[in-house]
């Protein structure tokens, strides 16, 4: 717990920096995209999405990391409940509760304390930058 904790207060500040600037890129390599298929410009297109991909695959990371670390713990609660505790001498039953009880709540990577890091912020990210983007495109028209 404690190196997930010391994880977590290392990469707090870079994963905001990173959720957030991510989501701008894609947003305006999603634009770039749609720009360069008018003009037929195919080197630029292909371009523009393996950086698409990047970067995407990028946030995807972070966000993977982040729910494998409550996924973990998750597994930690189910190997301690199955443990035949009833067997076991009070002091040592006491602390498998502990056990249980700490890991129902899982320390979570997060992005400056906002957002916690998981494969839904992954598709939160993936929305929002669609939003960007039809608001350029309406901005721009």
């Amino acid at each position: 717990m404690r190196f997930s904790t010391n994880v977590e207060e290392v990469l707090r500040e870079v994963c905001l920096m990173e959720l957030v600037t991510s989501t701008l890129t894609i947003c305006l390599l999603e634009y770039y995209c749609m720009t360069e298929w008018e003009n037929s410009d195919a080197v630029a297109i292909l371009t523009y999405f393996i950086l698409l991909v990047a970067f995407s695959f990028n946030i995807l990371i972070f966000c993977y990391i982040g729910e494998l670390l409550v996924d973990q713990y998750s597994k930690i609660s189910s190997a301690a409940y199955d443990v035949n505790w009833y067997d076991l001498s009070g002091t040592k039953a006491v602390d498998l509760v502990m056990i249980i009880t700490m890991s129902h709540y899982p320390p979570k990577l997060t992005a400056g304390k906002f957002v916690d890091l998981s494969i839904n912020t992954f598709g939160v990210v993936l929305k929002t930058s669609v939003v960007y983007l039809n608001l350029l495109r309406t901005v721009t028209e």
